[in-house]
């Protein structure tokens, strides 16, 4: 991409958006080429304000803590002039834990509850039975979560991830799900049906479960607001408008067939949510 102001404060925007997927476990742009990519950062910057109201909003809806949004909102200024520099950036209150201290207290000490852990492990194992148009929703859902439910999955997520990898082996999640079943006296799953659960939940095919998709699986069962289903739309509402479109859920993934079954009939805000909602009574919840 040609850029012709390239400076110091690049590197900030560069550190802003490190951030940004860090903690919301997406990207900012949409597409799956350079180009669209490209395209999307052009079209999502052309409107300053509008961008800055919409990230606003968008880490409002995740329930994102007031200092890391600070710093997010102070890096991804598209104005170079009103950007933090690197040294600003690393002197912010959320990177130098000032002011975070209890917080930080809080969640080295978290601990799972054993209701909270069971209902998890009930998510995990019936994330496969949900539509191919909820399991991709819930990984644009995932960090919505309030703070206090982020810290019991995080807490889970490390109780899992044996090794510290940062993902999910199928033999870590095969040992979660095989020890929480028998702990709860409930039968065990195949070798077959683990590994159906494992590779839905691992929507990306790597063959490790990142964190961002073990947040989205473990919220199976969960109830969204509006605003958030909102956010969910207009994730995956990809080329803009006031529909999503087929070309639109190919690039997040969904088989082409399917994807022009799911937009046959258009599929505004209140289509999306109706497909949502009769996900929801298909898998009885």
């Amino acid at each position: 991409m040609k850029c012709e102001n390239y400076s110091q404060k690049s590197d900030s925007w560069s550190f802003g958006l490190m951030v940004h997927m860090m903690l919301t476990g997406m990207s900012p742009w949409q597409g799956t080429s350079n180009s669209e990519i490209e395209q999307s950062i052009l079209k999502e910057t052309r409107d300053t304000t509008a961008f800055e109201e919409y990230l606003t909003w968008f880490y409002s809806t995740l329930g994102l803590e007031q200092e890391p949004t600070d710093l997010m909102m102070k890096l991804l200024q598209v104005n170079q002039g009103a950007r933090l520099s690197m040294k600003e950036a690393l002197d912010h209150p959320w990177m130098t834990g000032r002011g975070g201290e209890r917080r930080a207290k809080r969640r080295s000490t978290f601990a799972p509850t054993a209701e909270a852990a069971f209902s998890m492990v009930r998510s995990l194992k019936t994330f496969k039975d949900e539509g191919v148009l909820k399991r991709t929703a819930l990984l644009a859902l995932g960090f919505s979560a309030t703070a206090e439910e982020m810290d019991q999955l995080s807490a889970e997520f490390r109780s899992v991830d044996k090794d510290n990898s940062g993902t999910i082996s199928f033999a870590e999640f095969s040992a979660l799900i095989l020890s929480r079943s028998s702990a709860a006296n409930e039968p065990a799953l195949s070798q077959y049906e683990l590994k159906s659960s494992f590779d839905a939940i691992n929507q990306d095919g790597t063959g490790e479960i990142k964190y961002s998709e073990f947040i989205a699986a473990a919220q199976t069962q969960k109830k969204h607001t509006d605003n958030q289903l909102k956010a969910a739309f207009k994730r995956l509402n990809i080329a803009g408008g006031d529909n999503i479109t087929a070309q639109d859920l190919i690039q997040m993934g969904i088989p082409a067939a399917r994807a022009q079954e799911l937009t046959a009939d258009g599929m505004d805000f209140g289509g999306f949510k109706e497909k949502l909602l009769q996900s929801d009574a298909d898998a009885g919840c």
